[in-house]
């Protein structure tokens, strides 16, 4: 009997989810950032992911939530994801959870590129469609743009001379693998694809800076 219930004990000890398997691997560094800055503390990963709700497209899903909170004026609190459900779908009183979400997977992608100086990213890129989130969600508003935060080098866009000084926009083809997503209202919010590689960019056009 005693030995029984020792294999059953351990049976339902290895049956539960561990906080280790809410930890996270090595992660991808975030590219809005210096190269040497690594994903801010309180990320999670594994299976309590299930308990964030958001509508993704087949390409990406979910690798890891960092710092979700809620940053109402009437309601400042951390969003333990172990024991709370947030919805990246819709928005609450308003406003989306604040903090950072990785996405894995990778996909080619063709739309509107735009060079335009400005403290709060230069070279954005809109994608055709929605290939990332699914169309109407509010997070399928915050992935809409995509910010390349990479030192701007005219050759790899493949900048015409005369275009050089100036702003501009383009259809461009990229391959993006990652995407590292800021919520929240600093400059610094918005997705950043934590690699692309640049496949084409044609008819670059002229465009007031600003």
């Amino acid at each position: 009997m005693k030995i029984t219930f020792v294999v059953v004990l351990s049976l339902l000890t290895a049956s539960l989810p561990s906080s280790a398997s809410n930890s996270c691997p090595a992660l991808p560094l975030q590219p809005q950032y210096s190269a040497d800055v690594p994903p801010r503390e309180g990320c999670v990963c594994g299976y309590v992911l299930k308990n964030l709700i958001v509508t993704l497209n087949k390409t990406f899903k979910i690798g890891a939530a960092c710092s979700l909170r809620w940053m109402r004026s009437d309601n400042h609190r951390t969003i333990d994801l172990k024991i709370n459900t947030a919805s990246l779908d819709d928005y609450t009183d308003g406003d989306l959870p604040r903090g950072q979400i990785l996405l894995t997977g990778k996909s080619t992608l063709t739309g509107r590129l735009t060079y335009n100086l400005g403290v709060a990213g230069d070279l954005r890129f809109a994608p055709d469609g929605n290939p990332i989130a699914t169309s109407g969600t509010a997070f399928s508003r915050v992935v809409g743009e995509l910010k390349l935060a990479r030192p701007y080098s005219p050759a790899e866009f493949e900048v015409p001379s005369s275009f050089e000084d100036s702003c501009w926009s383009a259809t461009a083809t990229i391959n993006v693998k990652d995407i590292w997503v800021t919520i929240g209202d600093s400059d610094e919010a918005g997705a950043y694809p934590a690699q692309y590689r640049i496949v084409s960019v044609i008819n670059h056009k002229a465009q007031p800076c600003g």
